[in-house]
């Protein structure tokens, strides 16, 4: 596991697994036919249909990876890692491989430059694949992700891949699935039609400081997607479009704010912008059952945010043990800020913290 820019670049890949990574990834037949190889023999698993799943999704930035290691942490999940790649789609095949020989490696900080540290059995946001091999054409095109109406034999395709998920851990007893997935948040009613006990987490943070954050992640990834054209390839093929060369905005049916083209890219403008188109559209589209988390509140130690998302999901809070994975929210002076675009977002903040409290 490589560290920092390292981890997407040409030069910490061989050429065999560059390949791989190609031939596994970049050819979607490949991908379907992978999935299908693993479903051989497998039975409707009740347990995994029926199950108190937990999905998290938001938008990039909002604390997302932070909450995903909290729950993580309890030993109650499985969820992909880095240990199932590249053959994401055939879990239960490609874990049985691996699994003798497995070494997590050494954690190192990903790419971001965010103090989060990884390893190869890290937690990761790769559930994504199946929908990009499956059903890309549905919701993205060249310029834009938008809201995916997922077809009723994908949704069961979708809890096959989780029992496969689910079952493909030797000896493990884990019959819940943690996911984390951005771009869940265009498919939310498909979500909780394919697991009606799941529970749907929404993370959102300050706009002003998550649209600083993402315009600082934006210039950095371009930056990587241009020094080598692997990263980039890799980022399309986990459908990770949040920024870089490769980033495409989400344009999502009854949301609201200016539209993200009346600014460019690199004016943080843009992606306030983007913040409240997404935050207005899940305010209104999410299922009844969600349950909005706020980052700032998560991080502060005297709340009972944690403990409030804990109980809904049906975790055990053990504050020491998890607090020692977050660190204090330390905001930041951004200028340049458009005054209708910051008071729109802070009323929908406020309204989303309203909601998170509930």
């Amino acid at each position: 596991m490589q560290s920092s820019d390292e981890n997407y670049n040409k030069s910490s890949y061989s050429w065999g697994a560059r390949m791989l990574h190609y031939l596994v990834l970049g050819i979607p037949i490949i991908g379907k036919a992978s999935f299908d190889v693993d479903c051989i023999g497998s039975k409707s698993n009740d347990s995994a249909n029926a199950g108190n799943h937990v999905f998290i999704s938001g938008l990039a930035r909002s604390g997302s990876t932070i909450l995903t290691r909290l729950l993580y942490e309890s030993e109650l999940f499985r969820s992909l890692t880095y240990r199932d790649m590249p053959f994401a789609l055939m879990p239960k095949m490609w874990n049985q491989v691996i699994n003798k020989s497995f070494n997590a490696g050494t954690l190192k900080e990903r790419p971001h430059s965010d103090g989060i540290m990884v390893d190869f059995g890290s937690p990761e946001a790769l559930e994504e694949i199946f929908w990009q091999v499956f059903a890309k054409h549905e919701y993205v095109s060249v310029s834009s992700v938008y809201e995916h109406q997922v077809k009723k034999d994908l949704v069961v395709r979708f809890r096959q891949y989780i029992s496969n998920i689910l079952t493909s851990n030797t000896g493990s007893s884990k019959s819940r699935y943690l996911s984390k997935n951005n771009n869940n948040i265009v498919r939310l009613g498909a979500i909780q039609e394919s697991f009606p006990q799941a529970q749907i987490l929404i993370p959102f943070r300050d706009p002003i400081q998550q649209a600083s954050s993402l315009l600082k992640q934006h210039e950095k990834f371009v930056r990587i997607h241009g020094e080598n054209r692997f990263s980039l390839k890799y980022m399309n093929w986990l459908g990770h479009y949040e920024f870089g060369l490769n980033h495409r905005p989400f344009d999502l049916h009854g949301s609201k704010a200016m539209e993200v083209g009346n600014f460019g890219v690199n004016d943080i403008n843009y992606w306030l912008a983007q913040w409240i188109r997404v935050y207005s559209y899940v305010s209104l589209t999410a299922p009844a059952t969600a349950r909005f988390v706020c980052y700032e509140e998560l991080c502060d130690i005297s709340s009972d945010c944690l403990a409030r998302v804990c109980d809904s999901i049906t975790v055990p809070t053990d504050a020491t043990r998890y607090r020692s994975i977050i660190r204090p929210d330390v905001s930041s002076e951004v200028i340049g800020v458009s005054d209708i675009l910051r008071a729109e977002s802070v009323e929908l903040y406020d309204t989303l913290c309203a909601k998170s409290r509930r």
